[in-house]
């Protein structure tokens, strides 16, 4: 969101991003899950953690792994869209296959 203080231009931002993105923002749902923990479950494959009883998310950030990204990929997965970011997403790349999901960058 905005940093601002001041309540005008936070009003006028919230208002931008309900006219604007939300419209075109796609949704997480039911089937998103399903995305994502194949996703994570890949991970997970690839990079065990160490020693039993590690929590997911913690272990995903152990391994540099924003939570928000691996439901960023879920989505585009699951649409079969290409996913533009300028974010590395190193082990999020290394579990895809180019068929499943493709990066881009356009910066």
């Amino acid at each position: 969101m905005t940093a601002t203080t001041n309540r005008r231009v936070r009003d006028d931002f919230v208002t931008w991003l309900n006219q604007v993105i939300v419209p075109n923002a796609l949704p997480v749902s039911a089937t998103t899950r399903i995305y994502y923990a194949d996703i994570v479950g890949r991970i997970w494959k690839k990079h065990p953690p160490t020693s039993a009883g590690v929590k997911t998310e913690g272990h995903l950030v152990s391994l540099g792994v924003d939570v928000n990204d691996v439901w960023t990929a879920a989505v585009a997965f699951e649409h079969g869209m290409t996913l533009v970011t300028q974010d590395r997403m190193e082990c999020i790349r290394e579990v895809m296959q180019p068929a499943e999901l493709q990066f881009d960058c356009w910066i």
